[in-house]
């Protein structure tokens, strides 16, 4: 999941438009955030798989796709973070919007793990799992983080 401390993205400041046109392609649930100026994320929709989302931004403001239900990474054209490119004048009016298409990434096996385990045990269950220590933490925390998004006042679903 994001964290504005841990990756440092803002949106800059820009008066080069840009078109984008959100497609998600995966079979998942998306949704979609602008990363502000403060690094904040903030949500502009969730997506079913095949539908689209059109927005009009700007050259230097980065996006992030997430999991709908879970809060796991998806990516956007192969990468992390979607960097739109500025819309040129001389391509002409209207403007050919650029396709982000969404996908679910190839997770590392540590993390994919964690989703399907995470998935499978409540939060009173990660106690009897016998593994090391350190793993029922990631455990806790992959629970913990999905349960905090189910909540209403966290994020619009």
């Amino acid at each position: 999941m994001y964290s504005a401390e841990s990756e440092r993205l803002c949106s800059g400041r820009s008066r080069n438009d840009a078109f984008i046109r959100f497609l998600n392609v995966s079979p998942r649930r998306a949704s979609v955030f602008w990363i502000n100026f403060t690094g904040s994320l903030t949500f502009y929709s969730t997506l079913g798989p095949g539908e689209f989302l059109d927005v009009n931004t700007f050259e230097g403001h980065p996006w992030l796709v997430e999991d709908g239900d879970s809060g796991d990474k998806l990516v956007v054209n192969g990468c992390d973070y979607f960097w739109p490119a500025a819309y040129n004048p001389r391509d002409g009016w209207p403007p050919q919007r650029i396709e982000a298409k969404i996908y679910i990434p190839v997770y590392g096996l540590q993390e994919r793990c964690l989703q399907v385990v995470r998935d499978m045990l409540s939060p009173d269950q990660v106690e009897g799992v016998e593994v090391p220590l350190i793993l029922r933490r990631e455990i806790r925390q992959a629970i913990d983080a999905k349960l905090s998004r189910s909540r209403p006042s966290d994020r619009p679903s």
